[in-house]
């Protein structure tokens, strides 16, 4: 997976796309731990580390990194906002890590005061559907 995600970052670059979008349902790990990956893992580990190895290439090829939180289809059919109070404190080491731009997109509007915060306490972290700059 690793050189799948750097051949494809890189691709990405080459083509001139400034950044890339993720969007993922609710996790229970945190991205301040590293995992090491194997047959007993959980999905939200692999997860994790996954999230590290995107940054790490988002960073080292100039893209931003926009994450679009919030968006549950496990209770039913439609996409639906749902508010988690940890969800953006469990990505801010990435923040702390990885010199890239990220812009969170919360579709909880809870979850708003915590990417304004984040956006507030890292400098490479914006919030809303703004203008990234890179």
């Amino acid at each position: 997976m690793r050189a799948e995600i750097r051949h494809n970052l890189d691709a990405y670059k080459e083509s001139g796309c400034p950044g890339i979008m993720n969007t993922f349902p609710a996790y229970a790990a945190s991205v301040n731990r590293r995992y090491t990956i194997g047959p007993g893992s959980s999905g939200d580990e692999i997860l994790m580390e996954l999230l590290h190895e995107v940054c790490a290439g988002a960073a080292r090829n100039g893209l931003f990194v926009q994450f679009f939180l919030g968006v549950e289809r496990s209770w039913c059919g439609e996409a639906v906002p749902a508010n988690d109070t940890q969800r953006i404190l469990k990505l801010s080491a990435l923040f702390d890590t990885y010199r890239c731009a990220f812009e969170l997109v919360p579709a909880s509007n809870l979850n708003n005061l915590d990417a304004v915060q984040a956006a507030w306490d890292f400098p490479n972290v914006t919030s809303g559907g703004g203008d990234v700059v890179v």
